[in-house]
């Protein structure tokens, strides 16, 4: 008796689920973080952190040529944004038109992160 019988079950899926969960986090963190008019620091290294994560995953997963390329050029600026994010969390505050566009980057993360389970899942 074999525990899965095909190759693409959703249990050997787990790092795009793992990715999929981490631009959600993101979102839902900067959601909570929006409410308070004051930004706390460490929240911001934390979510910038986290942004980096699912931004560099989703730029890695197109490093060869694919249908995700040309979605995720402009996820390439905001991979530098969140880095500067990390060490400098005060540049948020100059900008705050940055928050936008590093959450529709994480967005377009969540997205080809989606398309490549359902890809995946069916084969």
């Amino acid at each position: 008796m074999t525990m899965m019988t095909y190759a693409n079950s959703p249990l050997l899926l787990w790092p795009e689920m793992l990715m999929i969960a981490l631009g959600v986090s993101y979102l839902i963190g900067w959601k909570f973080a929006g409410r308070k008019k004051t930004t706390d620091a460490s929240r911001v290294r934390a979510l910038s952190f986290v942004g980096f994560l699912s931004t560099a995953s989703a730029v890695l997963l197109v490093s060869t040529p694919s249908y995700y390329t040309l979605v995720t050029l402009p996820l390439i600026p905001g991979l530098f944004i969140f880095a500067a994010l990390i060490f400098k969390p005060n540049l948020l505050q100059k900008r705050s038109s940055l928050e936008g566009y590093l959450a529709v980057c994480v967005a377009i993360c969540i997205l080809v992160w989606g398309a490549q389970f359902v890809r995946l899942l069916r084969g």
